[in-house]
């Protein structure tokens, strides 16, 4: 793949001169403090970063025998992806609670997983056949125990564990074809799994309208209510159907649907201004099929900045990847990537994707401006520093910068600030580095730019102070 970068700003020096006065007729020091911007090269590299991207999709059935593991290939450092999607079939427990054998299989399993510091996303399901409802428990309590059973193993690995897809019901678990799909079975079920699980893992069920079902509402989530903990600040999407038509395979209803009502589906242009909004705040997910027009390169790429898309199946649909993504060169209005194979455009923007586009400094006070080019947000919350090092490596400071990163929308830029006030720094040259960091992780955050690069992060400039002697005559 080419790398190509975009000139966004010079690095020109700025000169800010502190005089300290004892007196009216004396000799007296100047302080001067010189600040160098490094040029700030956008880069088309593709990131491995935590939460976002491609994801690989692996299934296990549960039983009281059959051993679990980790597949080989995810136990390197080269492992396909950073997410990937586990599918427990409890399809073997329909009638009955899941026994010790089966919880403890289950637990050592998301032990090897956790050891592999993958993302896991999970869908429990009954069914991977298309016959839900020859597989499925007879009653909702018994579902309801499931959940109840699984939680403590699934809160053991909330560090590892993203999002729970679905409520366990439906063909393939996704919220189809069950008897388990009236309002009042949608929000038992969706509210009995949030009560049970750790907050900070997100929850998703398959379309907009099971959505506002469950909420009851047809407004998406506000600003002011994101990451409080409540169902409605967890709960996203995922869509198995994703630009596979106009309707995206049923997941919205057609051009004539009723809007008025907002526990139906929505016309696709209706259902996309909805998601414009809500997934700013929470994941949107899943897989693309059927090449049809809506997967065209142009007009997909479209539709996934403006659902926010964060992970897509890696494998499916390949006649929609392979075929024309692949087989496509991105043209769009962004010049920078002008010529890129289509694919590798929507692998560059899935998810969050962060370029610093300014920096400067004022007396006692570093801003830098950062830019989220990517189709979402980062949900989960990242660590933000500044570190300030001497040139012969002899003192290091490093600030903390109090922003909350989950605010840094797709397509918005943000303006940090970092005092240096009460480093009271000597006389020296020192450079100044950014970095984000993923305390669930702890692994460190790349972005879009092509600047010199340590473990203290991206290099966004050097400060240089310097005293002068100078003579004021009354």
């Amino acid at each position: 793949m080419r790398i190509k970068h975009k000139f966004i700003k010079a690095g020109v020096p700025i000169i800010l001169v502190l005089v300290i006065c004892t007196g009216l007729s004396a000799a007296h020091l100047k302080k001067v403090s010189v600040y160098t911007p490094s040029p700030l090269l956008e880069t088309t590299t593709i990131l491995s970063n935590p939460y976002m991207g491609w994801y690989s999709l692996i299934g296990y059935t549960l039983s009281d025998s059959e051993p679990l593991s980790v597949p080989t290939s995810y136990l390197g450092t080269d492992s396909p992806t950073e997410l990937v999607l586990l599918e427990i079939n409890l399809g073997n427990y329909a009638d009955c609670d899941i026994s010790e054998d089966g919880l403890s299989r289950l637990d050592q399993l998301f032990s090897s997983w956790s050891d592999t510091q993958k993302q896991l996303i999970l869908r429990f399901v009954y069914d991977w056949d298309g016959n839900n409802l020859q597989t499925e428990p007879a009653l909702r309590s018994q579902i309801e125990r499931h959940m109840e059973q699984l939680a403590p193993v699934i809160n053991r690995y909330a560090n590892s564990i993203y999002l729970l897809q679905g409520i366990f019901v439906g063909n393939w678990g996704e919220m189809n074809h069950s008897d388990y799909l009236s309002g009042n079975d949608l929000t038992a079920l969706t509210e009995k799994l949030a009560s049970l699980t750790d907050p900070s893992i997100f929850l998703s069920v398959r379309t907009p309208a099971q959505l506002r079902t469950i909420l009851k509402t047809a407004s998406p989530l506000p600003e002011s209510d994101a990451y409080s903990g409540s169902l409605a600040s967890r709960l996203g999407l995922y869509n198995d159907g994703m630009l596979g038509s106009p309707t995206d395979t049923g997941t919205y209803g057609d051009s004539a649907s009723d809007t008025s009502d907002y526990s139906k589906a929505w016309p696709r242009a209706d259902e996309l201004t909805f998601q414009d909004k809500l997934c700013q705040y929470v994941p949107n997910g899943g897989e693309v099929i059927t090449p049809n027009s809506c997967n065209d390169l142009d007009a997909a790429i479209q539709t996934l900045q403006t659902m926010h898309v964060s992970y897509l199946n890696k494998d499916y649909d390949p006649d929609v990847i392979n075929k024309k993504w692949k087989t496509s060169l991105y043209s769009g209005s962004d010049l920078l990537y002008h010529g890129m194979i289509g694919y590798d455009y929507i692998s560059c923007h899935l998810g969050y994707r962060y370029v610093l586009t300014a920096s400067a400094f004022s007396p006692g006070q570093v801003s830098i401006t950062v830019e989220n080019k990517g189709f979402s947000s980062c949900y989960r919350p990242l660590l933000v520093s500044l570190t300030v090092t001497s040139a012969d490596g002899t003192w290091q400071y490093t600030i903390p910068i109090d922003t909350d990163t989950r605010t840094w929308i797709s397509g918005k830029s943000v303006t940090l600030k970092a005092s240096l006030a009460d480093l009271h720094l000597e006389p020296s040259s020192y450079t100044l580095t950014l970095k984000l960091t993923d305390p669930s992780t702890n692994r460190e955050i790349l972005l879009a730019s092509d600047l010199p690069h340590n473990t203290t992060g991206y290099q966004i400039g050097t400060l240089t102070i310097d005293t002068l002697l100078s003579k004021i005559t009354k």
